[in-house]
């Protein structure tokens, strides 16, 4: 007795697609990496005419508390950049032109050039970790979660911004969720 055959469906969508697609076009599926690719419709008056690639590609079976962590480590990463910028510019700043640096002495007698330099080189390397973070959440990849540990509890330095960011991604990247997918 012949069975008929089944047409191979996309196991995120259950749509069909073709023997030897690789990506469903229905849902952005890729059927040999397991990853979605995060897609935008474009919309017109006769209906959707296609969609569009944003990005580095989202596993689609990421628990809510590491999705969590991507935006809240390339947040963390962005706003430690900025604070690395406006330390280092400052520092520079104090260096070069010493009536400023007077004036700064003046307001804050033991401020000195080193004392901007090190957290804000500090802050630099750990907005960029943090980015890295984000970038290797995203992907699922293991390396998240001990980069992530790491970052955010050398964090924990920058006080007060970068202790509030370190002590979210901590808790997301403790959250049970987190631990039993990396497990």
């Amino acid at each position: 007795m012949n069975e008929p055959a089944r047409a191979k469906t996309c196991p995120s969508c259950k749509r069909p697609v073709g023997d030897n697609a690789v990506l469903c076009i229905a849902c952005g599926y890729n059927l040999e990496s397991g990853y979605h690719l995060r897609t935008k419709s474009l919309i017109r008056k006769e209906g959707i005419v296609g969609r569009t690639h944003l990005g580095t590609p989202m596993r689609s079976d990421l628990p809510d508390s590491l999705v969590k962590l991507v935006s809240v480590s390339k947040t963390a990463g962005i706003v430690c950049l900025l604070m690395a910028s406006l330390a280092l510019s400052l520092a520079v700043l104090m260096a070069t032109m010493p009536e400023v640096a007077t004036q700064i002495h003046s307001i804050l007698p033991k401020l000195r050039v080193v004392i901007l330099a090190g957290p804000g080189t500090l802050s630099c390397i750990l907005g960029i970790l943090a980015l890295i973070v984000s970038n290797k959440a995203k992907q699922g990849l293991p390396a998240a979660r001990s980069l992530g540990l790491l970052t955010a509890t050398l964090m924990l330095l920058l006080v007060p911004i970068g202790a509030l960011f370190g002590l979210i991604m901590l808790a997301l990247l403790l959250h049970p969720n987190t631990k039993r997918f990396y497990r």
